[in-house]
């Protein structure tokens, strides 16, 4: 009977001493990995909320189709605009900087998980931050 809770201590103990991995994953920016589908979710001016005072209710369900061959397209879906905002063109990235012809600014990459891609810039003395999920 002693061996046995002693057996059970030392496995608890072990037990306790271990912990779960850290379930943040992280994928690496390449135009492979980031192409794909996108919704704005959040959008930060010198970090305040912004996304509801900058967006107009009809954009701000709008999709973005990153293609890895550089191009993408701007799909005016959910609650349309009037008129309608659909567009294509092209967008690259180098390193961490995500430019994309349809904004006026190029964004630093500040994390990606393979599901939301934050990053931020700086426009015109403004600090940004915006997130982009993917759909």
């Amino acid at each position: 009977m002693k061996k046995l809770m002693c057996l059970l201590s030392i496995a608890i103990l072990t037990g306790a001493g271990c912990s779960k991995k850290d379930k943040t994953e992280t994928c690496p920016v390449t135009k492979e990995s980031v192409a794909g589908s996108y919704r704005l979710v959040a959008f930060k001016m010198n970090g305040v909320d912004a996304l509801d005072l900058t967006f107009q209710t009809c954009t701000k369900d709008d999709i973005v189709t990153l293609k890895a061959d550089g191009t993408y397209d701007y799909t005016d879906a959910g609650v349309s605009c009037d008129p309608s905002s659909n567009s294509t063109g092209s967008w690259t990235l180098s390193g961490n900087t995500f430019t994309i012809d349809y904004f006026p600014f190029p964004l630093t990459i500040q994390s990606f998980d393979c599901s939301n891609l934050s990053g931020t810039a700086v426009y015109s003395g403004v600090n940004i931050e915006a997130t982009f999920r993917k759909q």
